[in-house]
């Protein structure tokens, strides 16, 4: 298979703390993948590694059949090709196109070549026209997007997104997906992407990579939550959101992450009367429909999955807004 990323045996520790512990990993070339977990998971710390902002603890990393476990003259002539969008990125203060065509500028590139690229990102992320206003003007969301042409620019062998869509507003995800998708098609640029918004990943990425307490996991991609461990007269609740409550079996203390499976959630129109310990209303925010089944997103203050037959669909009647009840037992919750 063709590899741009290889991957084995990296550890990566913070004084005593290990933040990511990957066994054996491998990216293909010219892919879209989500690293997609809770906040602490391992997403940012195993995009710096990748960004060769950091090196493992342990391990080795091999990116284009290169070793960049560690500094090196070959590592330095690697990172040119990498790009990496963080959270909060840094405008410099200039004019929105300056700030794009930076990178254009320290490779040597000029004239209208230059122009032409960086009007064809600003395009591709819904930014033409603000060209000449101040970067450092705009709001969050616009900040995120000129970032992101920003790195689109320069054409990288691998683009790296720490969640991407953070701080865009709803009306304009469309573009950052739009522009994600033209590098690639375009440029056939590997992009990896970190996101605790499991459906933007899954709408996104060809491969969906999980990450909890810095492993990959196997655990559900959806309904992943976490939260502290209070100890309510000998029942175990966390607090995912105010007033929302889960309740869970584990002996563990203190901060814990857990995932529940569509399939164990039952949707209701009425509270059952059962021994399920976990009941929350809510609304229907989202449907669709895959073969003889269905996935329902439920916002009861934090979103649940449910997956019914295209029956049980039919026969409750449900639809977008609608009240309904989420029901799951405490067993159902797998803590992790």
């Amino acid at each position: 298979m063709n590899h741009l990323i290889h991957i084995e045996g990296v550890r990566k520790q913070y004084d005593s703390t290990e933040a990511l512990s990957l066994d054996k990993l491998s990216i293909e070339r010219g892919r879209t993948v989500a690293l997609v977990g809770a906040n602490g998971s391992g997403k940012t710390t195993f995009l710096r590694l990748l960004a060769l902002l950091d090196h493992p603890s342990a391990g080795s990393i091999r990116l284009n059949g290169i070793d960049v476990s560690a500094p090196s003259p070959a590592t330095s002539r690697m990172r040119k090709q990498i790009t990496m969008v963080s959270q909060n990125p840094y405008m410099f203060r200039a004019s929105v196109d300056e700030n794009v065509a930076f990178g254009l500028r320290t490779r040597g590139v000029k004239g209208n070549a230059r122009k032409g690229r960086v009007s064809e990102a600003l395009q591709a992320v819904g930014l033409h026209g603000v060209e000449k206003r101040p970067a450092r003007s705009l709001s969050a969301g616009e900040i995120q997007r000129v970032a992101i042409a920003r790195a689109l620019v320069i054409n990288p062998m691998l683009l790296l997104l720490d969640e991407p869509v953070a701080s865009v507003d709803q009306a304009h995800v469309s573009y950052v997906e739009r522009a994600i998708r033209w590098i690639r098609d375009k440029e056939g640029t590997t992009v990896i992407l970190a996101t605790h918004n499991i459906d933007l990943g899954i709408g996104l990425a060809e491969d969906v990579i999980s990450l909890v307490n810095g492993r990959v996991s196997d655990i559900p991609l959806r309904n992943h939550f976490s939260g502290i461990v209070i100890d309510r007269g000998g029942e175990k609740v966390v607090e995912v959101s105010p007033g929302v409550k889960v309740s869970v079996v584990t002996q563990k203390k203190g901060k814990i992450y857990f995932a529940v499976d569509p399939g164990d959630v039952i949707i209701s129109l009425t509270p059952l009367e059962s021994s399920a310990r976990n009941v929350f209303e809510g609304t229907i925010v989202s449907l669709n429909r895959a073969g003889s089944q269905a996935r329902v997103t439920i916002d009861t203050g934090v979103r649940l999955d449910a997956v019914v037959t295209l029956k049980s669909l039919e026969e409750m009647k449900l639809c977008l807004g609608m009240r309904v009840f989420a029901v799951f037992k405490t067993f159902s919750v797998k803590v992790f």
